[in-house]
């Protein structure tokens, strides 16, 4: 059975959640270097994105399937999110 996460977890986007990191290693453990960095490899991804339209982690998922890391199921369930819905029934494979 799976734990049950607490509704702060689910509240948070992954902006917060990189918020609230900086701000722990910063304030927390000085570690103002360390933050500095780490928004660094997180802001360059979105510029790409958001600027240019190129996705990183598309990129490195495709390198992973090609590469077998990421089985091939992956993909297909990924293409067929509307299966995923309780009031629909699941595609047939």
């Amino acid at each position: 059975m799976r734990a049950r996460r607490s509704a702060l977890v689910d509240s948070l986007t992954k902006l917060e959640w990189t918020t609230v990191t900086v701000v722990v290693l910063t304030y927390g453990f000085d570690q103002f270097d360390v933050a500095q960095v780490l928004l660094g490899v997180l802001l360059v991804p979105a510029g790409l994105e958001a600027f240019v339209g190129f996705c990183i982690g598309c990129q490195i998922f495709g390198w992973l399937m090609r590469a077998g890391v990421v089985p091939d199921d992956v993909c297909e369930a990924c293409n067929d999110i509307w299966s995923r819905r309780p009031d629909r029934p699941a595609a047939a494979t």
